[in-house]
């Protein structure tokens, strides 16, 4: 018998955009992931607050991370 789409398991990817623009913005995600909610995060390179947001990172290595252009 052949697999059908029903007999796999689904996943949910949840990404968060922007992380790195604003600190309010960085909380809010650590914390949904944290409450696990957010699977992924894009890290935005040219947000004020990306090398603080990239020293937390280390505190939640579960958390998939994409770069944001």
């Amino acid at each position: 018998m052949t697999p059908t789409t029903r007999d796999r398991p689904a996943f949910l990817i949840v990404n968060a955009d922007d992380l790195g623009m604003a600190p309010a913005v960085d909380r809010a995600i650590f914390r949904a992931h944290r409450e696990g909610i957010v699977t992924s995060a894009s890290l935005m390179a040219t947000g004020s607050e990306f090398l603080a947001a990239v020293t937390e990172l280390h505190r939640h290595p579960d958390l998939g991370i994409g770069v944001h252009l």
